[in-house]
């Protein structure tokens, strides 16, 4: 962990009592530490934890430390207040490697005073003076406790809802999750289809259009693409063109792609069976990356079968490499695992009980999109995407794809019950396609009018602006 981070780190509230019970070492170690020794920032901070409690530790105290270091960049003090937030806001799980950090240093700093203590002259007292130390670190799990609902920190809730939202391109998905109009950064969720239908390249869509507005992104694939493969595949995401012709003017796109992921997009390719969830986790953590794709679950390490990596079986290793990547959604990452259904799901619409190997990883997951082969016998790429799970979103939605080379394009369900019928392939384009929807659209909206019209009855009363709200539980509302 970088030293900066280590710091505000322990502005934390569940490291502070742990860094003032320590206080001394730690000022020891960054008076030390070339990198931090004579920082203003660095020394003002564990000054404060020193002699103030923790309800002082607010953004006036900060702004004074701040304040002192003088900084000839406008926009650095926010930036350093906003990544004081940050470490605050984070959960018990997030804190962890800055636990551990802190640990490391604290017994580091134990074994460099028995070291100057006893040197390599008496083993025995050295052994002696290590055991009888009096460290006071309780750790994150060693209390359990409740707290009263009154004194929730609201403000801490709001800060962690500020993370925000990050819209998608596809206007269906974004409405799953009101009133965000995108998906909630500090989830982590399951991308799930069967082979061949496209979950890889509906995760690049999202990963090239997240990374097109500014947003970092980290792409991890776990066996099936090259270099060149990424290339030809965003290129046909990005212009609408086929992959054939990406092919033939691979050069040209590539720059183009180049400016349109503004430096925004990290690739990450790996042989199956080979990368371990923890070392993508390990990884992720140390970087800024907004957004996390991982491509797939079942080419982790250790997660075919009860063989190779752990030796465990595989719904037990898919549950726990589901566990780790809660490290980077608690962290305030938005993380997407893909993920093949299980075998007799391919043809149908996959529901919450047909994701795959662990139950675990259902519970895991914050939000599920399933893109399923419901017409089969079309050879016309038709789809149907659903959300069997949402814990910030709308659970059942249902919407109509029909995939264009590298691009998904919601359709009318009538249009796609038309086209379902095709046995023949036919190279639709992308205006082609609008120019049935238009019409189909257009026609549903007037069946739709005429029912209204032969149902509409009273309009119920409403509530008026400022009327007192009913207590449920009265008993004589």
């Amino acid at each position: 962990m970088e030293h900066l981070d280590f710091v505000y780190s322990l502005t934390s509230p569940y490291l502070f009592g742990e860094a003032k019970a320590n206080i001394n070492d730690l000022e020891y170690y960054f008076s030390t530490e070339p990198a931090t020794s004579g920082d203003p920032l660095v020394m003002g901070i564990i000054n404060a934890i020193k002699n103030y409690d923790y309800d002082s530790f607010g953004d006036p105290l900060f702004q004074s430390i701040i304040g002192k270091c003088r900084y000839t960049n406008p926009g650095e003090p926010q930036k350093i207040l906003d990544q004081i937030h940050k470490w605050q806001s984070y959960n018990k799980e997030a804190i962890k490697p800055a636990e551990k950090t802190l640990k490391d240093v604290i017994y580091g700093i134990a074994i460099q005073r028995a070291n100057s203590k006893f040197g390599g002259r008496d083993a025995e007292a050295f052994v002696k003076y290590i055991k009888n130390l009096d460290i006071k670190f309780g750790g994150l799990d060693d209390h359990f406790g409740s707290t009263n609902f009154n004194d929730f920190d609201i403000q801490k809730i709001l800060d962690q809802q500020s993370l925000g939202a990050i819209p998608t391109n596809y206007q269906w998905l974004n409405d799953v999750f009101p009133p965000h109009n995108g998906i909630e950064r500090g989830q982590l969720g399951i991308i799930s289809a069967p082979p061949g239908v496209g979950k890889s390249l509906f995760a690049m869509n999202l990963a090239l259009y997240f990374a097109s507005q500014g947003i970092k992104v980290l792409y991890v694939t776990l066996g099936d693409l090259v270099e060149r493969d990424w290339i030809v595949r965003l290129g046909a995401i990005a212009y609408g063109v086929p992959f054939s012709e990406v092919y033939k003017n691979m050069k040209v796109v590539f720059h183009n792609l180049q400016t349109l992921s503004r430096g925004c997009l990290a690739v990450s390719i790996n042989p199956s069976g080979v990368i371990t969830a923890d070392e993508i986790v390990e990884y992720a953590l140390g970087h800024d990356f907004e957004v996390v794709f991982v491509d797939y679950d079942a080419n982790h390490k250790g997660a075919a079968d009860g063989t190779e990596g752990n030796g465990q079986s595989m719904y037990s290793s898919i549950g726990q490499i589901y566990s780790a990547y809660t490290k980077l959604s608690m962290s305030g990452k938005l993380v997407f695992m893909c993920s093949q259904p299980k075998i007799y799901a391919w043809n149908q619409l996959i529901g919450l009980s047909d994701i795959g190997e662990s139950k675990r990883k259902q519970e895991t997951a914050d939000f599920i999109i399933t893109i399923s082969n419901t017409a089969p016998d079309c050879p016309n790429h038709l789809y149907t995407a659903s959300i069997p799970k949402a814990r910030r979103g709308k659970v059942g939605t249902k919407k109509y794809l029909i995939r264009i080379e590298g691009r998904f394009i919601e359709i009318p369900r009538s249009l796609y019950d038309q086209l379902a019928t095709q046995t023949d392939e036919v190279q639709y384009t992308e205006q082609q396609i609008e120019t049935m929807s238009r019409e189909y659209r257009k026609q549903e909206q007037q069946i739709k009018a005429q029912i209204n019209k032969q149902m509409q009855g009273p309009v119920p009363t409403q509530q008026k602006p400022g009327q007192q709200l009913i207590n449920p539980f009265a008993t004589n509302p």
